[in-house]
């Protein structure tokens, strides 16, 4: 990781934490309307984040798409992630999901299955390049993903200046 990303990291952090609560709801409620719209016409197996505080929660989607069966991402080992299905995606906190959870996995789906991901970012720019915060689980895991992605951030997420490429 080079410098300029670890600042840019701290930067995107700091900027998301700062976005007032009441504005975090309304964001996160204009990004589910939209991917609502959007998922009417989708099905198969999608992926969704359990929202960390700095990130839009979306959780709304399971109920609200019936068509869809959501699956989540659960860390395997320090540099592999896998998708599972759960039964209470609203009591899971993206850090827990690690080969040691307590939460019930019913199945996992392996990424050739999807049909499309939520990503989550600290930062994304208008060439779609996205800035995580790491780890490099979604990146390793979805190299060869062919499906749909889409990159989930506050406004504030959206930046100007191209940010580095890997």
């Amino acid at each position: 990781m080079t410098i300029e990303k670890a600042s840019l990291r701290a930067q995107m952090k700091q900027q998301l934490t700062n976005i007032p609560e009441s504005e975090k709801k309304r964001q996160a409620d204009a990004i589910i309307a939209k991917l609502h719209n959007f998922l009417a016409g989708q099905s198969g197996y999608w992926t969704l984040f359990a929202p960390l505080a700095d990130e839009p929660n979306l959780l709304k989607l399971v109920s609200m798409t019936p068509e869809t069966t959501w699956v989540f991402p659960k860390i395997k080992s320090n540099t592999e992630m896998e998708f599972v299905t759960v039964s209470t995606p609203d009591l899971m906190a993206w850090n827990l999901l690690t080969e040691d959870s307590d939460f019930e996995v019913e199945g996992s789906v392996a990424v050739e299955e999807l049909s499309g991901c939520l990503v989550p970012g600290l930062g994304f720019d208008h060439q779609g390049v996205r800035l995580g915060r790491g780890g490099g689980y979604y990146d390793r895991c979805l190299e060869n993903f062919r499906g749909l992605k889409l990159g989930v951030t506050f406004t504030g997420g959206i930046v100007k200046q191209a940010l580095p490429r890997e």
